[in-house]
């Protein structure tokens, strides 16, 4: 907008034959708000699209302002805090304003403002209209980061034998888990039987204070079940029966604030039990992990954040009374994370084989030629960057 003063120079109002003094005015429109983790120690305040001074900002996260024809206005990447800012000039306000925060697979919509939210509240997507020289804040956008099931896992044994596979459940916000077991045998035998425990003291033991798992359970920001499916191996198993056990564990997130967001995970692991007779050789593995990045220890599940380097080892150890002369060892990378296909390596490997890595895709594996006598084992190894 143009003002013009006709007084004289200085604002003398006894002379208007002088030339005009222009003012301009600003009427663009200011829009900001956070991307944000809206998870905080309270279940009743997390996932509302409030964010609370405890709920972290997301940084680099792209915000776009697109108008009704999905034209791009204007764009900015939240900073440190999660916060944006966008200025809108005159003549792209007053209509309606789509604003649209970029998804990725390191976190999942959750919430958004109410003021704005139009439709689901776990698009990302927002609804805003301004006017001149408006000022729009606090348009939240709420985000919640997955939860993670540790790990597959795998063993040779004997009939009649009772093995029991460690996993973990971690959770990053408030929920309840459902877990459920399935189970097929090759060859079909209905003997074999699987049941899921609740590993109080997480030491990866069946122990006296370990109880039975049947109804869900209730858990809250970054708390972790330990677990332990129990397989039981029928007498009557033949030479090289498998079993495989699939650990499903459904998390629904909590909706304290009744927005209706329905957002639920869906996790699985598989326990893989191979028959190996007396007389035969038996495979064992045992996988750990370190994070690479912060240089830690080697444990059986780890937590990193986007861009840290993950090392996975895999020991094997023939644990039979009989040689084994066939001997692959794969694994898969988990979600949300990045295989480096160059980290695979035969970290040791005994005198009489010979290992050769390889990749596809996420899968790894390892092949061996010769023999793995009883009692000899080595170990190999791979490295993931977390998306």
């Amino acid at each position: 907008v143009s003002v013009s003063d006709l007084s004289a120079p200085g604002l003398d109002v006894n002379s208007d034959t002088d030339a005009p003094t222009v003012f301009q005015v600003d009427a663009s429109a200011t829009l900001s708000g956070f991307v944000f983790l809206d998870t905080s120690s309270n279940s009743a305040s997390s996932h509302d699209g409030v964010k609370d001074a405890a709920e972290l900002g997301v940084s680099s996260r792209l915000v776009q302002v697109l108008d009704g024809s999905n034209t791009l206005l204007a764009s900015v990447s939240t900073d440190a805090s999660g916060f944006w800012q966008l200025m809108l000039p005159a003549n792209e306000l007053n209509q309606p304003l789509q604003v649209v925060v970029q998804d990725t697979t390191s976190t999942t919509f959750v919430s958004e403002a109410q003021p704005y939210s139009v439709g689901s509240v776990t698009d990302g997507i927002v609804q805003v209209s301004a006017t001149y020289a408006q000022e729009l804040t606090d348009i939240n956008v709420g985000v919640i980061e997955p939860p993670l099931l540790v790990n597959d896992r795998s063993s040779s044994v004997n009939p009649a034998t009772t093995v029991v596979y460690a996993h973990a459940l971690t959770v990053r916000t408030h929920g309840v888990v459902s877990f459920s077991m399935a189970q097929t045998t090759t060859p079909v035998d209905n003997s074999w039987v699987v049941s899921l425990w609740q590993d109080s003291n997480c030491d990866e033991l069946l122990d006296s204070g370990d109880s039975e798992i049947f109804s869900p359970i209730s858990m809250v920001k970054d708390e972790t079940q330990c677990l332990l499916t129990v397989q039981t191996v029928p007498s009557t198993a033949v030479n090289g029966a498998v079993a495989q056990s699939s650990l499903t564990a459904q998390f629904d997130v909590a909706d304290g604030a009744g927005t209706g967001h329905a957002v639920q995970f869906s996790l699985n692991n598989l326990d893989v039990t191979t028959v190996v007779r007396s007389g035969t050789g038996r495979l064992e593995l045992e996988k750990t992990v370190r994070n690479v990045t912060t240089n830690g220890a080697d444990v059986t599940s780890n937590a990193a954040t986007p861009g840290q380097t993950l090392e996975y080892s895999i020991l094997y150890r023939n644990a039979g009374n009989g040689p084994l002369t066939e001997l692959s060892v794969q694994d898969s990378a988990p979600p949300f994370t990045t295989l480096q296909p160059g980290s695979l390596l035969c970290t040791a490997t005994p005198a009489s084989l010979t290992c050769t890595p390889g990749a596809a895709g996420d899968s790894v594996s390892w092949d061996f030629v010769g023999t793995l006598a009883a009692g000899d084992g080595g170990q190999v190894s791979y490295q993931v960057i977390v998306d």
